[in-house]
């Protein structure tokens, strides 16, 4: 559930403040809008494009914070750590790959190359994470809306939701007050 963003009741399962806070250190804003758009929702349709949960997502974000704390990327969070939760992770980041010449997209073996020469700076990632949007979006939402773990999850966002709205209206101080009495 994420808290405090002035996101809408759009927010969707499997995000959670830990995962808004991964990526903030890593230098990206999560979510860019009211309804939650943005290289968090991205990662989520990309975790979820591939059977993943709200575990995998926190893992993906945590490759995702190591690339941004190294500033370049690495084979081992990209393959390894990223690609394990979206084994599509390596192609993506290829087609939306930005060359010296002002080209968009290269090969995986020349993403591999310059990667493994440490030519391969962190804004290949956010890249990445803009290209999953293209290639996912949405999708998260879809598997929400059938899955056990969405709809319990949305059923939490819900109580936080209403938990969020009363506490602004100060109804929940007069039902502290009342059970205080008891």
């Amino acid at each position: 559930v994420v808290t405090g963003t002035g996101t809408d009741e759009n927010v969707l399962a499997g995000f959670t403040g830990d995962n808004e806070t991964k990526l903030k250190t890593a230098g990206i804003e999560p979510i860019m809008d009211a309804s939650g758009n943005g290289p968090l929702r991205n990662l989520m349709d990309a975790v979820a494009a591939f059977g993943g949960n709200s575990d995998n997502l926190t893992r993906a974000a945590v490759a995702i914070q190591q690339m941004a704390g190294k500033g370049v990327v690495s084979l081992e969070e990209l393959r390894q750590q990223l690609g394990e939760h979206v084994p599509t992770a390596i192609n993506i980041m290829a087609e939306q790959f930005k060359n010296a010449d002002g080209t968009v997209g290269t090969t995986v073996a020349n993403l591999v190359y310059q990667v493994g020469r440490g030519n391969v700076t962190f804004k290949a990632a956010e890249d990445m994470l803009r290209g999953f949007g293209e290639h996912y979006g949405g999708l998260g939402e879809k598997i929400k809306q059938i899955s056990l773990e969405g709809a319990f999850q949305g059923i939490v966002n819900e109580i936080s939701k209403l938990a969020l709205a009363l506490d602004r209206l100060g109804i929940l101080d007069l039902i502290t007050a009342a059970l205080q009495l008891f």
